[in-house]
């Protein structure tokens, strides 16, 4: 019961503040989270919750079709240290494409299934790992201070504070129902986990 009298408090706030606004540009809503921990079923969940309260809403996925369709994801799995850095500027290039170019006009609410600022998560923890060299990091966080400045800043940020145990318990049962996914088995270790949690609470405790 105290569950469901949280969804609706939250869910009546935003609705509000989506109403209130008096720009013509839509709520920003960031929903970040590690891999596996629900982000994807929770923009979903608030998609169709603020779509029935009649608001117009657009929702940006991970463009990691940008890695499968390159072939840039299983040369990652392979060997991680010679295209580290092309994954990850591929990813925070489509994460910033994304969230710049996806809200048509009318659009009440964008909801960001993993925003550009987790771009930055994700190299420190590969820079973290060695994988990313502290030139290459360098070169990251250039491209990434130019890329961030034309995103538009979020009005509310969701943080899904799930630990790495749980998320990867996720990630193996979702690779079990899903045989695509099955190399995620390998590439989001517990280990990786971890250390994107320790990123995660070093940007968290920054802001």
């Amino acid at each position: 019961e105290k569950k469901k009298h949280a969804r609706q408090s939250f869910l009546g706030f935003f609705f509000w503040c989506a109403r209130a606004r008096k720009s013509n540009m839509p709520l920003v809503l960031w929903v970040e989270g590690l891999p596996g921990s629900g982000k994807s079923t929770l923009c979903v969940y608030l998609a169709a919750a603020l779509e029935a309260r009649g608001l117009r809403v657009v929702i940006t996925h991970e463009p990691v079709n940008l890695l499968v369709d390159s072939g840039l994801l299983d040369d990652f799995y392979a060997d991680k240290a010679s295209v580290g850095l092309r994954v990850e500027l591929t990813m925070l290039r489509g994460r910033a494409d994304l969230q710049r170019r996806a809200v048509p006009d009318g659009m009440d609410v964008l909801i960001c299934d993993t925003s550009i600022a987790s771009s930055c998560v994700f190299a420190a923890a590969t820079h973290a790992n060695g994988t990313l060299t502290d030139e290459a990091y360098a070169e990251y966080g250039r491209e990434y201070a130019a890329r961030s400045a034309s995103v538009p800043p979020p009005d509310l940020v969701v943080a899904i504070l799930a630990s790495p145990a749980v998320c990867r318990q996720h990630i193996v049962r979702r690779a079990k129902a899903d045989a695509s996914r099955a190399s995620e088995l390998e590439g989001i270790s517990a280990e990786y986990l971890a250390s994107l949690q320790t990123q995660f609470t070093r940007l968290t405790l920054s802001r």
